[in-house]
């Protein structure tokens, strides 16, 4: 995503693969943001571990 450096860009998805290209993540749940952070800040959360887990990655094969 080089071409999107200088621009802010807000990205929804359901694609968690995204997610290590991200500098913010908003975590939602029911419409309301349940977290904020980093990707290294939100990876310790369990409703973080939940989507990757319904996404069928672990931890160990998405990082």
């Amino acid at each position: 995503m080089g071409f999107l450096k200088p621009k802010v860009t807000i990205l929804v998805t359901h694609q968690v693969q995204y997610l290590r290209n991200a500098h913010r993540i908003l975590l939602m749940r029911g419409g309301e943001v349940v977290a904020s952070g980093t990707i290294n800040q939100l990876k310790h959360l369990s409703a973080f571990a939940d989507i990757l887990q319904v996404c069928s990655l672990s931890y160990f094969t998405f990082f």
